[in-house]
């Protein structure tokens, strides 16, 4: 399951933790608003380096770094 995907974590309560609510509210908006290639909804989850590498090549560098600073501090 995507860490930033505000559907699963909170609609289907999958993860309801503090940290994991406020990971999915900042990426929100590129659930209802982003492009196909920046919602951590849209395509298939292949992991986070994929989706890091997906909203880089996008042009989301503000939310690539976010990606990136979690894989830093979680794995």
């Amino acid at each position: 399951m995507p860490p930033f995907d505000v559907v699963p974590n909170m609609a289907g309560q999958n993860n309801l933790s503090p940290s994991s609510l406020i990971r999915s509210l900042k990426f929100m908006g590129l659930t209802f608003l982003g492009t196909e290639l920046t919602s951590p909804h849209t395509l298939p989850y292949l992991g986070l380096e994929s989706y890091h590498t997906q909203l880089r090549l996008a042009g989301n560098h503000r939310r690539a770094q976010d990606v990136l600073n979690y894989i830093e501090k979680n794995t």
